[in-house]
């Protein structure tokens, strides 16, 4: 899905065809976005400053969406380190609720036309979490693996479900654990559900929905800016309201779209690879590249891409 939504219903890392998003995508030709690879590939982040995370050193990637494909080395499961980072938990005395699994989501009283009543009055580029939540939201999801309440998907099996470096899809967590938490909540988003006042967003991870959550946590604290300021960080899962209304908002202007809203306000866009298919098979990915590779030539974005991406395929920027 495109922001959202059941894994019963996708092509896994492709377009859903005949889905609102896709109609909400239509009007990206007119923009001259025309296919998942074409306009970013045009763009190639020439002309803009990125950073690899392992040297904080500036480069510009000549060929950054071929390298992207490269699948990240499959650790055998006995060499898989099963740790957590740690990190202050928020509320660790409360477990996840039985009564939240397999709950049926129902509109909230709260909503109007299907979206939640927070959506409307804080600004889509508040909806962030901390670090800390990122923490809290793991132990959550771990707890529910070891209880085996997160079950993978028989249409679209995952090879690494168990593995613990790597864990469910975001698909099934967000069917298993998101969607119930927030729907019991209200159905605001699982970032509003946090901070019903919202949080300035400094960080903006662009993704694909495909990736173990484990993998897509480590990434994204291992590409972490080393900025003092750099506090909340934009997801799209976390971010958007998954129990409602997330067709209704996504319906909307691309460009008014809570993504573009989010990117025009972060100061690091980070690119979170996966093992398993490129993220820009995924439209949503291309347009956040698109706006991400124009905010850099225009203010003082930073690119971070990850350090898995090979060093033959840069090219350093003379300084």
């Amino acid at each position: 899905p495109l922001g959202g939504g059941s894994s019963s219903s996708r092509t896994d890392g492709a377009v859903e065809r005949g889905s609102n998003h896709a109609t909400a995508l239509g009007s990206l030709g007119a923009r001259g976005i025309r296919s998942p690879y074409a306009s970013v590939a045009a763009q190639g982040f020439l002309g803009c400053t990125v950073l690899n995370p392992a040297t904080k050193a500036g480069y510009s990637p000549v060929a950054p969406l071929q390298s992207f494909d490269r699948q990240v080395a499959r650790p055998p499961p006995e060499e898989v380190n099963a740790g957590v980072l740690a990190l202050p938990l928020i509320d660790n005395s409360s477990r996840v609720s039985d009564d939240l699994v397999g709950e049926e989501h129902s509109e909230s009283p709260l909503s109007t036309g299907g979206v939640h009543r927070l959506h409307r009055e804080v600004d889509a580029s508040r909806w962030c979490v901390t670090l800390e939540d990122l923490t809290f939201f793991e132990e959550q999801v771990r707890e529910l693996c070891e209880d085996e309440k997160i079950p993978d998907n028989e249409e679209f099996p995952n090879d690494f479900h168990h593995n613990p470096r790597y864990g469910p899809t975001i698909y099934q967590v967000n069917e298993h654990y998101i969607k119930p938490v927030t729907s019991k909540a209200g159905g605001m988003s699982w970032a509003l559900m946090r901070h019903p006042e919202g949080l300035e967003c400094d960080v903006f991870a662009t993704h694909c929905w495909a990736e173990g959550v484990f993998e897509f946590l480590s990434k994204v604290r291992d590409a972490w800016p080393n900025d003092f300021h750099a506090r909340n960080l934009y997801c799209c899962f976390l971010a958007n309201p998954q129990s409602s209304g997330i067709d209704v908002i996504l319906q909307e202007d691309p460009a008014k779209s809570p993504f573009a809203k989010a990117l025009s306000s972060a100061k690091h866009f980070l690119v979170i690879p996966n093992n398993k298919v490129s993220i820009y098979k995924r439209l949503w990915c291309v347009f956040e590249a698109h706006l991400a590779v124009e905010a850099a030539k225009d203010r003082d974005l930073k690119i971070t891409l990850p350090s898995s991406v090979p060093k033959l395929t840069m090219l350093r920027v003379a300084v």
